[in-house]
């Protein structure tokens, strides 16, 4: 099984169609999710040839529009906010009841592209139907440093196959939650479609993890929106004495839409400067991707959500909860070699000037 928000014909994206036609036709259940919204030219008409010499596949393009949770929104607002959904779980996952030691499932932030695997751009000039990265529109060079976690306990494994197979059969979950929230953090999965009677759970469970802070949160989150309950459990934290440091791009250069990314995330970060502690990333051709939060070193949260409106409010995602020493430490050792000796604290004189479309996409934000 694999779900992602993006795949792009590139080495990456061809060599993961290939292996699932391969177990396809060895007889495995093979499922594959991505969004519409984020297709490129080359990727629609790649996809639809994949769709179609694979019918064994259960093949799903997650859409806003025939998604069953926006039919049942009820408010004008909860209709704005279903427009350009997107399914934001990244999961690769395998499962086998007869052989348990070959199940395991990979989680994080990685799409499927070169540039969340190779720091150096991939010469594929001898492959012309695969993306020849800045030589062609749409497609310019940036490397977005991740980290993903692999689980490979049989329970936990069943348990996210089940959840999941669930969603891609449905596009819902059968089970809208569970679990509350309390419970969820106490078994450490976290699973969000945030629509219809599921709507709030995540943003529920993210504001109780930080109000059981006691010393510390470290966040690492790509862009940065918070919701109002997200800005008040952070309040509360910061007004108890928690030493609160939050680490995020300030260039978003290279990503997606940056024309409209870079002045919402100035904006937001502007908003916010002041009340917590902010380091930024800066790494040359460098954009950092990790989305997890450390509580007092004890407990790490680790996924595919951003500490913005649309992880809480618009798109599916997935985290899991660690309480082990020995995962920490090595997710502290991965920053401290991959994020940190590029990070600096945040100065106001750092934030980019106010633009005229920062004054335009004002009104987008709270689908940012």
């Amino acid at each position: 099984m694999v779900d992602t928000l993006q795949i792009l014909k590139d080495f990456v994206g061809v060599l993961t169609l290939r292996m699932l036609e391969w177990h396809s036709r060895q007889g495995a259940r093979v499922y594959f999710m991505t969004s519409r919204a984020l297709l490129l030219p080359r990727e629609t008409g790649w996809l639809y040839g994949f769709s179609k010499n694979n019918p064994n596949i259960h093949y799903s393009l997650y859409t806003s529009q025939d998604e069953s949770e926006t039919s049942q929104a009820t408010t004008l607002e909860d209709r704005l906010h279903g427009m350009h959904r997107n399914n934001h779980i990244k999961v690769f996952l395998t499962f086998s009841k007869r052989q348990p030691s070959a199940s395991a499932f990979i989680a994080g932030g990685r799409n499927l592209s070169e540039m969340y695997f190779f720091d150096k751009q991939p010469d594929n000039s001898r492959f012309p139907d695969i993306v020849q990265w800045g030589k062609e529109p749409f497609y310019d060079w940036t490397y977005f440093d991740d980290v993903d976690f692999k689980v490979s306990d049989p329970a936990a494994v069943e348990r996210v196959a089940q959840e999941m197979i669930a969603f891609n059969e449905k596009r819902v979950l059968s089970r809208p939650d569970l679990q509350s929230p309390q419970e969820k953090i106490q078994n450490g999965f976290l699973f969000a479609s945030p629509f219809g009677t599921s709507k709030g759970q995540l943003e529920s469970a993210y504001v109780e993890l930080i109000d059981r802070a006691e010393r510390s949160l470290q966040i690492y989150t790509p862009y940065v929106n918070l919701t109002s309950a997200l800005r008040a459990a952070l309040g509360r934290a910061r007004n108890r004495g928690v030493d609160i440091e939050i680490t995020t791009n300030i260039n978003l250069q290279g990503d997606f839409m940056p024309g409209i990314l870079q002045p919402a995330m100035t904006r937001a970060i502007r908003k916010e400067f002041g009340s917590f502690a902010f380091r930024y990333f800066s790494r040359p051709g460098h954009i950092m991707h990790v989305k997890a939060i450390v509580i007092d070193r004890r407990a790490l949260v680790l996924g595919s959500v951003n500490l913005n409106r649309r992880s809480f409010n618009h798109d599916t995602e997935v985290s899991i909860i660690f309480n082990d020493r020995q995962t920490i430490e090595s997710f502290d050792e991965q920053m401290s070699v991959d994020i940190r000796p590029w990070v600096s604290p945040l100065r106001r004189s750092d934030i980019p000037r106010k633009t005229i479309m920062e004054f335009l996409v004002g009104p987008l934000m709270g689908v940012m």
